[in-house]
């Protein structure tokens, strides 16, 4: 077989979904021992939420999907007590998507429970490794998100 087809298995590609995919798993089981049963789909909308309150039309655009998806995705988190939705002091046609006590509580625990994963991370490659990684994606997804 050609030396260049199996290039296909080692690309920073496959190494960037490798991490993710275990980044995610331990942050669902995690979150999950902390109470907070979430499907992948709802936990990928809140950072697309401001603590202050964010429109759903706000966070249709800074997830890259539809204010339908987004507006099911936030009624779910609603019935799930996480958020629940407020008139917009500024306009009177919009609505806010705010936080509760439980998503506050919610938002902790995903900083704890981040902070945990990169504390497992730095025992694999070292405090300083870890942090020039960091820095290296950091660097790289200005790069790509400025074209």
């Amino acid at each position: 077989m050609d030396g260049s087809l199996l290039r296909r298995h080692d690309h920073i590609g496959r190494d960037v979904l490798s991490i993710h995919a275990d980044f995610q798993r331990r942050a669902r089981a995690e979150l999950r021992r902390r109470g907070h049963d979430l499907a992948p789909s709802l936990i990928a909308l809140l950072p697309h939420l401001d603590e202050t309150g964010t429109t759903v039309t706000v966070a249709a655009r800074h997830a890259g999907i539809s204010k339908q998806a987004v507006g099911k995705l936030v009624g779910e988190l609603e019935r799930l007590g996480y958020i629940e939705r407020r008139p917009h002091p500024d306009d009177l046609r919009a609505t806010l998507v705010v936080f509760t006590d439980r998503g506050a509580e919610l938002l902790r625990d995903i900083v704890g429970t981040i902070d945990g994963i990169e504390r497992v991370y730095a025992e694999a490659v070292g405090t300083s490794g870890l942090r020039e990684l960091r820095s290296l994606l950091g660097e790289l997804r200005t790069a790509v998100e400025s074209g």
